[in-house]
């Protein structure tokens, strides 16, 4: 398991993003200011015996429109072909 977050700092300039990097034309429209990811890696097993590895991951962005926080939620299965 990967777990991982990063922040703007509280009083930095809107460009400083700790591990977030915005484009200059976002910053005013939707400023992400906070990311939070857990990544993990699972083995799971088929009826048949057989077993295969998949990647599931979480993922929280906060997104600042207009001084308000909204989160941007992502959740996801992976599975190689």
């Amino acid at each position: 398991m990967l777990i991982i977050s990063t922040a703007a700092p509280p009083n930095g300039p809107a460009t400083q993003k700790g591990g977030t990097v915005n484009m200059p034309f976002d910053i005013p429209n939707a400023d992400a200011t906070k990311m939070d990811a857990i990544f993990w890696i699972e083995t799971v097993q088929q009826s048949d015996g057989s077993t295969f590895l998949q990647l599931q991951y979480t993922q929280t962005v906060i997104l600042n429109f207009l001084n308000i926080d909204w989160p941007h939620i992502s959740v996801a299965t992976l599975v190689k072909q």
